[in-house]
This record gives structure tokens, C-alpha cells and sequence, in this order.
């Protein structure tokens, strides 16, 4: 394939990342929606011991997000252009989806008094800190307080850790991290390793809550790493499926070993990168990119089906949950999301456009 897989019509990691958020919500309506007197884990955590399928889908997010920043962060002009196409990616649905979750969903929906819940210090505190997202806050007194989790959406930690790597890589851009593969392949590595020999102190991406850490940081930072490896040495990567037999064999041979859930997280990555390049994926196409929208309104829409049907079997909640999600989706995508990003890209050509303008002026 010589890297090929990562061509846009040679692929459709669109359709991937839709399903690894729709994998989320199923994951998580085990914790949202549980029923008395039923086995209250996925299928993946009642096969493995050792994780669920949200923390998979989670794996392959994280993966992918190396990939494809790391390919626009080559493909940008400069640090501040980088910056610039990530933060519309990420900020405008997200402060959208804070926003309606906070002023709409709960006070429809989270039995708080709405006079009491406005003038609650911590709605506020709440919606600020989220619309920053350098750390999260996951509860408002009074909401959701007779549902079995109150938090309001307990998916906005992922966020916090992608925004957070976007910093990382805008700063090693500041080191020659795109002067050659060479140098990007070495400062990888040694993010890899210092990751794993400091995680317990790493600020920022580290486990420990003292440096606005947490313990999924560590894991999923390497693994957008790893991410970032494969795009620098996508040249080399000739067959796919070759990776998933490998993955496979390897989570045979180690299943009963200590390196289960790595071994997990790499299957599954191989599995989701292999599966999107397949011919049956890319007939498949998306009048959008949805898998944020239904990432952010996952865990909100699947209190707004515990508010309405408190008593629905765990997987009708997950699936009338889903479906909510990707309504709010497509609102966010169409209306929000592609407006932003088109936006973005007329703001970089113009300041391409600027010198070319102001060069001609001169020379009439």
C-alpha cells in the first residue's frame, strides 16, 4: 500500500470513528442505564477481565487523532496555522454542546428547579470550565440525583487529554519535531519513553491528579504517539491485514500474560485501520463526519432516554440513545462543526493569499 491507506478515497476513517463513538455509548449505557439483577458489563469486559469495549473504541480514537494531527501538522504552513485548524476542529462543537447540554438538556431533563439550578454558582462554574476544557467538572448539585451516575457527561475527559496533546505537538514543533522523519520518529520515542519512565509525575499527561493528570492520561497519550509513528513511516506500511494477523497472534500468545490490555488496544487499532480501507467501509459514505457529535451527545442523550424510560432493557436505552446522539450530530455537524473549519480554511488562504496581494500592489 506504501501509505496509501491514509489518502482520503483510499479510505473512510470517518465511517471507523462513528462507529468507535456508537461503541462508547453501548459501553457506557452499562454504567448510565444498569438493570437490576442483570450482569451490568459489555460483552467485552465479561470476555477480557481487563476492559471494555468504550475503552477499545477509545483506543482507536486516540490512535487515528495521532495519525491524521500528525499529518496535518506536517501539511501546515506554520505552529500558528496548526493551532488555528485545531482549535476550530475541537472548540466551536464543544462549547455548543457544553452550552445546550447545560441550559437545555438538564433543565429539561435532569429534575433540577431551573430558578435554583440558574443561580447555582456551579451551573456556571460547570459550563466555564468545560467550554475551557483544561480540566472538567462532571457534576451540578441537584442533577440527574435520581439516576444511577448524576454526572452530566463523564466523556469530556477525553477531550481534556486531546487538547492537551495538540499543546505537546505545537511545542516539539518549537525542536524540529517536521524537519525530517528522522527527528520525528526520535522525539516519539522519546516521549514514549519518558512518558512511561515519568507518568506518575508528568504534568499534564501524566496519572497523578497533584499535576492535573489522571489515570487513563499515560495509556492513551502513547498511544496517540504511537499514532503519530505510523503517519512519519506510513511509506513502510505495506499490508494492513498483515498487522491484524500479527495483532491477533500476539493477543493469542499473551492472553494469559500481563500485556493483555496493550495487547487489546493493539488489535483492536489494527483491526479498526485495516477495516476502514476496506472496499465494504468505503462504499459506505457519510454525508458528514458525525463521530464527534455523537462522542460529545453520547452520555447526554443517554440521560435524557434514563429521564424518559427509566426502565428500558440496557441495550434499547443504549440504541434510543444513539439515536438521539446522532440527531444532535448532525446539527452540530452541518450547522456548527463545517461551518467553523470552512471558515478556518478561508482565514489560512487568505493569509497565504496576503503577501502574493500585497507583492503586486507594490509592483503596480
Amino acid at each position: 500500500m506504501s501509505g496509501s491507506f491514509l489518502d482520503r478515497d483510499r479510505n473512510n476513517y470517518d465511517l471507523v470513528r462513528l462507529m468507535a463513538a456508537s461503541a462508547v455509548i453501548y459501553a457506557h449505557s452499562y454504567a448510565i442505564a444498569p438493570r437490576p439483577g442483570q450482569v451490568n458489563a459489555d460483552l467485552i469486559l465479561r470476555w477480557t477481565g481487563v476492559t471494555h469495549l468504550g475503552e477499545l473504541a477509545v483506543s482507536v480514537f486516540f490512535f487515528l487523532s495521532g495519525v491524521f494531527v500528525t499529518k496535518s501538522y506536517f501539511e501546515s504552513s506554520s505552529i500558528s496555522d496548526f493551532i488555528l485548524k485545531r482549535v476550530l476542529r475541537i472548540y466551536p462543537g464543544l462549547m455548543v454542546s457544553v452550552l445546550l447540554n447545560v441550559l437545555l438538556i438538564v433543565p429539561l431533563f435532569g429534575g433540577v428547579s431551573l430558578m435554583n439550578y440558574l443561580v447555582e454558582p456551579q451551573t456556571w462554574h460547570y459550563m466555564i470550565k468545560n467550554m475551557i476544557c483544561f480540566t472538567n467538572e462532571h457534576f451540578i448539585p441537584g442533577a440527574y440525583q435520581n439516576h444511577p451516575t448524576p454526572a452530566l457527561n463523564g466523556s469530556l475527559w477525553s477531550i481534556t487529554l486531546e487538547l492537551r496533546l495538540y499543546f505537546v505537538w505545537a511545542l516539539v514543533g518549537l525542536i524540529g519535531f517536521r524537519k525530517s522523519p528522522l527527528a520525528g520518529t526520535c522525539i516519539c520515542l522519546l516521549g514514549i519513553i519518558l512518558g512511561m519512565a515519568t507518568h506518575d509525575v508528568l504534568p499534564l499527561l501524566g496519572s497523578n491528579p497533584d499535576t492535573y493528570g489522571a489515570n487513563a492520561f499515560p495509556t492513551f497519550s502513547l498511544i496517540f504517539t504511537m499514532g503519530a509513528l505510523v503517519y512519519i513511516h506510513r511509506a513502510e506500511i505495506h499490508s494492513l491485514g498483515a498487522a491484524v494477523i500479527m495483532s491477533g497472534l500476539f493477543l493469542y500468545l499473551g492472553w494469559h500474560t500481563g500485556l493483555l490490555l496493550w495487547l487489546l488496544f493493539a488489535f483492536a487499532i489494527a483491526v479498526a485501520t485495516w477495516f476502514g480501507t476496506t472496499k465494504v467501509a468505503r462504499k459506505i459514505g457519510l454525508p458528514g463526519d458525525y463521530s464527534f457529535g455523537v462522542y460529545l451527545y453520547g452520555w447526554p442523550s443517554q440521560q435524557i432516554i434514563v429521564s424518559i424510560w427509566p426502565d428500558a432493557p440496557t441495550l434499547v436505552s443504549a440504541a434510543l440513545a444513539l439515536v438521539v446522539a446522532v440527531s444532535f450530530a448532525i446539527f452540530s455537524w452541518h450547522c456548527v462543526e463545517k461551518p467553523a473549519m470552512n471558515w478556518g480554511k478561508r482565514l489560512l488562504k487568505a493569509r497565504l493569499t496576503r503577501p502574493l496581494r500585497e507583492s503586486a500592489a507594490l509592483a503596480n
